[in-house]
């Protein structure tokens, strides 16, 4: 994989906004399992009691890299030369969604981890990865401790009134679709 036509910097912005765009139009999904008590008690404390810079270095520098490095760099990286990427890939995503060990993530951790696992293959690297997953995981970090009201369980669609959120998802996923297309075309 190499790029055609693009620089970093392009496929880093698109890449990201793909992300923050699958994210909105991915969230509904969510709602088909309700996130266990369990899973809910260990993220309000998570988010609550975690001083802010050890939630920082966890969650959005050691989680990515650890994740990105074995799930991407070894298995998808690996399972590349032996079998087709679509498969490559959706082994991988559905081992990153197994090992979040959590039925509440599990739908999202499998469609990101298919986002990423795409881009790996296109672009040939882990790096723009592990700086996806950064950024996925300090959006939420930042999310959940500036607005603790808000709930760990709860969406866009719990925040924000219909019409407006019906007009974000719209966006984004005209903006999914938009970045996936240009990105195919020119990675």
């Amino acid at each position: 994989p190499c790029l055609k036509s693009l620089n970093w910097l392009s496929v880093t912005i698109l890449t990201t906004v793909g992300l923050f765009s699958l994210n909105v139009v991915s969230e509904p999904l969510t709602s088909f399992i309700p996130m266990p008590d369990r899973i809910k008690s260990v993220f309000e404390r998570l988010f609550s009691q975690t001083p802010f810079w050890d939630l920082i270095v966890s969650t959005c520098i050691l989680a990515p890299v650890c994740e990105e490095l074995l799930c991407r760099g070894v298995m998808l990286g690996g399972m590349l030369k032996t079998t087709t990427p679509m498969k490559a890939i959706l082994w991988s995503a559905l081992i990153f969604a197994v090992m979040h060990m959590n039925p509440w993530q599990s739908i999202p951790a499998f469609i990101i981890g298919c986002y990423f696992g795409w881009i790996y293959y296109r672009t040939g690297s882990l790096w723009l990865t592990v700086l996806l997953h950064s950024l996925n995981n300090a959006s939420s970090s930042f999310v959940a401790k500036m607005w603790p009201e808000a709930g760990v369980d709860q969406g866009l669609a719990d925040l924000l009134p219909g019409g407006l959120y019906a007009g974000i998802y719209l966006v984004c996923v005209v903006l999914l679709f938009a970045v996936v297309y240009f990105l195919h075309k020119r990675l």
